[in-house]
């Protein structure tokens, strides 16, 4: 079994705020990796983490139903509440 790959703090920080381009440069000025290797190494943090691409991390389950189930839940409710006003 493998460990994860362990990234600096700063360099998380970026990925977390959706920033990978910046988390690349940054590897590759503080470890002195090439391009691809940087690269390779971000994308593997983020999926190892389940880090999307804007830094947000994806539920365990990946699906979004329950954020939809709200919404029109939501919608639902707000149409009760103009009809009994």
């Amino acid at each position: 079994m493998s460990e994860k790959l362990e990234l600096d703090s700063d360099v998380v920080e970026e990925i977390l705020n959706g920033r990978k381009v910046r988390a690349i440069k940054k590897l590759r000025e503080t470890k002195g990796l090439g391009l691809k290797e940087a690269k390779v190494m971000v994308d593997t943090y983020c999926a190892e983490n389940n880090i999307t691409h804007s830094g947000l991390v994806r539920s365990s389950s990946g699906s979004g139903k329950g954020l939809l189930v709200i919404i029109v839940l939501g919608i639902a409710l707000a149409a009760i509440y103009r009809l009994l006003k």
